[in-house]
C-alpha cells in the first residue's frame, strides 16, 4: 500500500528519503513511548526521515475493527478527531499540537486539549465545525482500514518499508537499529 505523504499528517519533510508510518492512539501509553523514540530518530537522521502519523483510535465508536472497548481508550476517538481537525484546518500547526498531546507523560485533560486546538486553528467555532464534520470521520475510518491491513491487534504499529513493527521498540537505540537495517538510513553528519 502506498500513501501520499502530502495527504496525511507528517512530521518532517514530505519528500524525505525515508518515510515510515506510525499507527497510534493518543490514549495509548506504549504509543507515547514510541513517539519519544521516533523524536530521537528524527533528530538523529534529520531531514532524511519523516513520519506519517495516523491517529488510529482503539475505540469502536470510530474504529469498526475494535470489538472490546478498554476504559483507557474511552476518549480515543475524541482526541483523534481533535488532532485531525487541527491538521485539516491548519496543517503547519499540526506538529505542534501532536507533540503537545504526546510529549507529556500523561495525556492533557480534554478541556485543555480543546482550548489548545481552538487557539491553534482560530477559535472554537471553526474547530467544532471540522471536529464534527464528515471529512474527519472519513480520515479516521481510512486509518482503521490500514490498521486492519497491518494485522489489527496490538498498537502502536510502525510501518517500515514492507514490514510492520508491532508494539514499538525497547528504546530509541533499538528503533534506530531497526530503521538502519530496514531502510539503510544513516545518521546525519556532525552538528
Amino acid at each position: 500500500m502506498r500513501l501520499d505523504t502530502g495527504a496525511h499528517p507528517i512530521l518532517g519533510r514530505p519528500g524525505a528519503d525515508h518515510v515510515v508510518v506510525d499507527l497510534f492512539d493518543y490514549t495509548c501509553h506504549r504509543c507515547r513511548e514510541l513517539h519519544e523514540q521516533l523524536s530521537v530518530a528524527r533528530a538523529r537522521y534529520g531531514d532524511r526521515l519523516a513520519v506519517v502519523v495516523l491517529p488510529m483510535p482503539m475505540n469502536s465508536e470510530c474504529n469498526p475493527f475494535i470489538t472490546d472497548n478498554h476504559p483507557d481508550h474511552r476518549m480515543a476517538c475524541h482526541y483523534a478527531k481533535l488532532a485531525m481537525a487541527v491538521w485539516r484546518l491548519t496543517p503547519p500547526k499540526f506538529e505542534e499540537f501532536h507533540h503537545w498531546l504526546l510529549d507529556p507523560e500523561e495525556l492533557p485533560e480534554w478541556r485543555e486539549a480543546v482550548s489548545k486546538a481552538a487557539e491553534l486553528v482560530g477559535g472554537r467555532e471553526v474547530l467544532v465545525g471540522e471536529f464534527t464534520g464528515e471529512a474527519v470521520r472519513r480520515e479516521l475510518r481510512s486509518h482503521s482500514f490500514l490498521y486492519r491491513s497491518a494485522g489489527s491487534g496490538v498498537i502502536p504499529k510502525l510501518l517500515i518499508d514492507n514490514a510492520v513493527l508491532v508494539g514499538g521498540a525497547r528504546d530509541a537505540d533499538e528503533l534506530c537499529g531497526i530503521l538502519e537495517k530496514r531502510l539503510g538510513i544513516r545518521p546525519k553528519a556532525g552538528p
